[in-house]
C-alpha cells in the first residue's frame, strides 16, 4: 500500500523543463541588462559633452580667444571617430592648439555624435561650423582636414550666434544609429552660448 504522505518525485522531464525555462529567462534578463547598460554609458557620454560645451565657453570668455570644440566626422582618421577635443581658433577658423589643461575625450565605445543641425524654430543658417586643422594637433599623422565645431567667441556666444542641436546616439561600424537605441540631444543657445542636454529620443 502507498503511504499517502510520501512526497511526490519530480521525473527527469519536469527538471529538464524547468532548467530550460530558467535558462531562457536568464538569458532575456541579461540581454536587458546589458542593453540597459550601453545606453547608460551612451546618456553619460551626453552629459559629458555639454559640460565640455560649457568649459569652452567659459575658457573663450576667460582667455578672451575663440575656443572650438572639436567633433571629428567619418571623414576624420579612423583613431579619432568618437572623440571631441577643445582647440583655441583663429577668426579665419584655423585651429591654433589644443587649449591649455586638455585632452582627447572619447565618448563610450560606439557613440558619437551622429548630427549637428539648426535648433528648432531657426530656418538661416549653416547647420554647423567647421575648423581648419593639421590632424597632428590631435596625435595623427600630418595633413590638412577640417572638422565639424562649435565655436564660442570672446562674450561666450556662439561666432556666428545661431542656435544649434547635437544628436548623439550609439553607431554601428558605418556610423548609422543602432536600431531601437535613443538618441540624446544638446541644444546650444546662439546668443548666450548656454547648453542644455535637453530631451532623450
Amino acid at each position: 500500500m502507498e503511504d499517502s504522505g510520501m512526497k511526490r518525485r519530480f521525473t527527469l522531464i519536469e527538471v529538464l523543463t524547468v532548467i530550460v525555462i530558467m535558462s531562457v529567462l536568464m538569458a532575456i534578463m541579461a540581454a536587458g541588462y546589458r542593453h540597459f547598460g550601453e545606453e547608460e554609458k551612451t546618456r553619460s557620454g551626453a552629459r559629458a559633452l555639454s559640460r565640455a560645451l560649457l568649459l569652452a565657453r567659459s575658457e573663450a570668455i576667460a582667455s578672451r580667444r575663440r575656443v572650438a570644440v572639436l567633433l571629428p566626422e567619418r571623414n576624420a582618421p579612423i583613431r579619432l571617430h568618437g572623440t571631441y577635443a577643445w582647440c583655441h581658433v583663429s577668426k579665419q577658423g584655423k585651429c591654433e592648439g589644443l587649449v591649455p589643461r586638455t585632452k582627447i575625450e572619447w565618448f563610450p565605445p560606439g557613440a558619437e555624435v551622429i548630427k549637428i543641425g539648426l535648433a528648432p524654430g531657426v530656418t538661416e543658417g549653416n547647420p554647423f561650423q567647421t575648423v581648419s586643422l593639421d590632424w597632428s594637433m590631435l596625435g595623427e599623422a600630418s595633413g590638412n582636414g577640417t572638422c565639424r565645431a562649435v565655436i564660442y567667441r570672446q562674450n561666450g556666444a556662439i561666432v556666428d550666434e545661431v542656435a544649434r542641436r547635437l544628436t548623439i546616439a550609439r553607431v554601428d561600424q558605418t556610423g548609422k544609429q543602432i536600431p531601437n537605441t535613443s538618441s540624446y540631444v544638446i541644444e546650444v543657445q546662439g546668443y548666450t552660448g548656454s547648453s542644455s542636454f535637453v530631451r532623450e529620443k
